[in-house]
């Protein structure tokens, strides 16, 4: 009864302070600030939003070395990663990969669309058993192959893409066996337009 009323307590909370059209804020390390525009918090039960972010250092663009970026691409992120650093604890320059921000327009959704599906694939409630992953790590290590491989610049043979997204793929299982089925369809047509797009070869019919 108690964690019942925690949890409720915990979802209105959450609820309240990821209003999409809301900015929020927060520093993430010495000198660097992280800006979070919510999007759509209607996953937010799952624990996942859709979101704009901009990460950067103020003490950098208060003395002109870097400026205030853009807000990054809307993307789903996980609510327990939203405030993750993976630079120096002292602060330092800003990788552009921390808000999705990527050189190439094609590759860059390409990434978008991996990086949505590994968002998924990491859900607490998600089940493996008819997937040919053995569980969520195996999933994630696949899938970190390839958006480190789009991040260097190089594109990886279009079927080690396309058999992720394919039907009875090993994502598409995931997202049957764990109640996300219909957001897998919609990242499945991103993920269709977005490799015509990176391969400049679209499929015939």
């Amino acid at each position: 009864m108690l964690l019942a009323i925690l949890h409720k307590l915990r979802l209105w909370h959450r609820k309240r302070r990821y209003r999409p059209g809301k900015i929020i804020t927060r520093f993430v390390a010495r000198d660097i600030r992280r800006d979070v525009e919510v999007v759509d918090a209607s996953q937010i039960e799952r624990g996942v939003i859709r979101a704009r972010t901009r990460t950067w250092n103020l003490l950098y663009a208060a003395h002109g070395v870097s400026s205030k970026p853009p807000f990054g691409d809307v993307r789903m992120i996980m609510l327990r990663d939203l405030w993750k650093w993976s630079g120096e604890s002292w602060g330092g320059p800003v990788s552009t990969s921390e808000d999705g921000l990527m050189p190439s327009k094609p590759l860059g959704e390409l990434i978008s669309v991996l990086t949505e599906a590994r968002t998924l694939l990491t859900l607490p409630t998600n089940d493996f058993s008819w997937s040919s992953w053995e569980g969520e790590e195996a999933s994630t290590k696949e899938i970190d192959a390839l958006i480190h491989s789009l991040q260097a610049g190089r594109l990886p043979p279009r079927p080690d893409l396309d058999v992720l997204f394919v039907v009875t793929g090993p994502i598409q299982e995931v997202s049957l066996s764990s109640g996300w089925g219909w957001e897998f369809i919609a990242l499945a047509e991103r993920f269709d337009r977005a490799c015509d797009s990176a391969y400049d070869r679209p499929n015939a019919g």
